[in-house]
């Protein structure tokens, strides 16, 4: 990992093997291009000094809207990896999760027959401090303190004319509203070569992006590609440089484990 940061260097004076390799990665690791976001609203029936919920009223998620086919939205990482499916985690149900315990119950949440995953939301892998304040909105409250009127309110102000709007009806004064909404636009310097051809994945055919075949004048696309690992072309991870260096996009051409988690936590 120390050296990772003069790999492209080599390349460019003349290691003609790594820039093989990066031209390969590139087109290897292909992001689907569409573009996902996470609306996440719970809305639950509280039990007054007491921290056991009655019930999960709603959960609502909007996925670029539209449906991916052989994919599953996952609220916490600790989810088993399926074969045949793809995962995505979004830290959107955690944020939301994170505020109805610290700021509302104020104490781990505890369900009614204990479903899965109550444990791991509890554990707060993910918190407000993984994510820019400024591409996401979190809050939990009651009804009887206009919980959904200030959620409007704060999405218009963050958001302007993009933010949605939340329309969910509470009954009772004591109902609260956890809800989280992400919004992320990452953007490069330069902008890759767009694909002619999609990517068969297995009977799946993928847009993609990348480097067609990397030569000199693609130098300024390269130096977007940092190599962060390469055992062969199987076994991979490369960092994407966006126009903001404090964000990152990781993508790993790895061997699966059983969870999401353990995945990224293997050496």
């Amino acid at each position: 990992m120390k050296n990772s940061k003069n790999i492209l260097h080599k390349a460019k004076i003349g290691d003609k093997k790594i820039q093989r390799n990066l031209a390969i990665a590139c087109i290897s690791a292909v992001v689907i291009l569409c573009f996902i976001f996470l609306l996440l609203k719970i809305t639950i029936l509280n039990d007054k000094n007491s921290n056991v919920m009655n019930s999960t009223k709603n959960f609502n998620t909007e996925v670029g809207k539209q449906n991916l086919n052989n994919t599953i939205i996952i609220p916490y990482m600790n989810s088993q990896i399926v074969t045949g499916n793809n995962l995505v985690y979004c830290s959107t149900f955690q944020l939301a999760w994170n505020e109805l315990k610290d700021n509302i119950i104020k104490g781990n949440i505890i369900i009614d027959g204990n479903p899965a995953g109550v444990n791991f939301l509890n554990e707060g892998l993910s918190t407000k401090n993984d994510i820019s304040e400024k591409y996401y909105l979190a809050m939990a409250g009651y009804n009887k303190d206009d919980i959904i009127g200030k959620i409007n309110r704060n999405l218009k102000e963050k958001f302007g004319g993009s933010a949605p709007k939340v329309t969910e009806k509470l009954v009772y004064p004591e109902d609260i509203l956890a809800y989280s909404y992400l919004n992320v636009d990452l953007q490069f310097m330069y902008k890759f070569n767009e694909l002619n051809q999609p990517i068969n994945f297995k009977n799946t055919k993928v847009k993609a992006f990348g480097i067609k075949k990397y030569n000199y004048s693609d130098a300024k696309i390269g130096n977007q590609v940092n190599i962060l690992y390469y055992k062969n072309d199987s076994d991979f991870i490369i960092n994407l440089k966006t126009q903001n260096s404090k964000d990152e996009i990781i993508l790993a051409n790895i061997n699966p484990q059983n969870t999401l988690l353990d995945t990224i936590l293997t050496p």
